[in-house]
């Protein structure tokens, strides 16, 4: 089990790392060669789904602090929802990423860093902040 771990672990990187370079902070036209606009739908894919919603993290059915990430829960439970861990911040504020407690986590802005590696590349936490501050739409 520890072996599958070891091997797990540097590939999530990596694939974290490689879809990074396709994410971009500014939400402009789409006909940017392969860069995309910060859309939900990329983050789900690209960010939620390897890197938190997994078994031990944000999924199933305990998820850790009641947050289930997983494709077709993740956006329900993250749009306006207050956070339980700051009562001041809701998990993701449509049009302010300042006030969405995701962003805070990410960038460890007060509280402990999510992930919890702490090694999410800075272009995605910028695109995580564009959607938010873009509307925060499903998209």
């Amino acid at each position: 089990m520890k072996s599958k771990v070891k091997i797990i672990i540097p590939f999530l990187a990596l694939l974290l790392f490689s879809c990074a370079e396709q994410i971009v902070s500014e939400c402009g036209d789409e006909s940017h060669g392969n860069n995309m606009r910060a859309r939900f739908s990329a983050i789900q894919q690209e960010l939620l789904t390897p890197t938190c919603a997994k078994a031990g993290c944000h999924s199933g059915p305990t998820p850790t602090a009641g947050l289930n990430l997983e494709a077709g829960n993740a956006y329900t439970n993250l749009i306006d929802v207050n956070s339980t861990q700051e009562s001041a911040f809701k998990l993701v504020r449509p049009f302010n990423s300042d006030s969405s407690w995701v962003i805070h986590k990410m960038r460890a802005q007060g509280t402990t860093v999510m992930p919890p590696a702490g090694n999410l590349p800075q272009a995605v936490i910028d695109s995580v902040a564009a959607w938010i501050d873009n509307g925060a739409f499903n998209n």
